[in-house]
């Protein structure tokens, strides 16, 4: 009680209690903070950043957590009859995403296969880890954290990897997939020609598209005056 010249106040100081939901979760995390306070308090005062200034000033409050790691959160409940703090240490845990390597750009030849992924694709937090890769094209399992890309696409396509830890954190990356321009080869018509004569094979021309200067090799060799040349 509190006395004072011909009065005597019974009033009560608060009692400061809360609450928060969720405790724990991946960056960045929203909590939600309800007061709890008991012997009717007038003004709240929530530190929620571990460095003791007053973040809110609401009687119930949301905070958002954008940096990893452990905080603890304070309450200050007031009324007329007096101030009381709590403090609960280590009480929300914000979890960092896993680090991501989605591997660097490729440029292969049509047909061709390349690795993605890097080594490792996901580290940093709780395994296990899982994998998605997005789109499938061209993936032999979509799944793995290195999928093999076999490249029909005759545009870049921009792979995105997504990877979940083992708290349910979840980040992304992308690694571009460029192929060279499809060759197309014209070796000409069949021919037909009397014993000892000679004709030219090849097209006109045999190679095109792609991207020059173009190599050749004839098989078998029998009979050609030059297996290395486009005609």
């Amino acid at each position: 009680t509190k006395l004072t010249a011909g009065t005597c106040d019974v009033g009560i100081q608060p009692s400061a209690a809360f609450s928060g939901t969720p405790l724990q979760g991946c960056v960045p995390l929203t909590v939600n903070f309800t007061d709890q306070s008991t012997d009717v308090p007038t003004s709240w005062e929530w530190d929620f950043k571990n460095d003791g200034t007053a973040t809110s000033t609401t009687q119930n409050a949301s905070y958002n957590y954008k940096t990893p790691g452990t905080y603890y959160v304070k309450l200050t409940a007031s009324n007329a009859s007096g101030t009381n703090s709590i403090t609960r240490t280590s009480y929300i845990n914000v979890y960092a995403p896993p680090t991501v390597d989605a591997g660097t750009d490729k440029v292969v030849c049509y047909g061709a296969t390349a690795q993605l992924g890097g080594a490792p694709t996901a580290s940093g937090t709780l395994p296990p880890y899982t994998y998605s890769w997005n789109p499938t094209t061209g993936l032999d399992n979509p799944a793995l954290p290195n999928p093999t890309v076999t490249a029909t696409s005759l545009v870049p396509v921009v792979y995105t990897v997504t990877v979940t830890d083992g708290r349910t954190c979840v980040a992304q990356k992308t690694v571009t997939v460029s192929t060279f321009p499809r060759t197309v080869v014209n070796a000409g018509s069949d021919k037909s020609i009397c014993f000892g004569g000679n004709t030219l094979v090849g097209g006109t021309p045999t190679a095109s598209g792609g991207t020059p200067p173009y190599t050749y090799a004839w098989t078998p060799t029998t009979g050609l005056t030059n297996a290395t040349t486009a005609n």
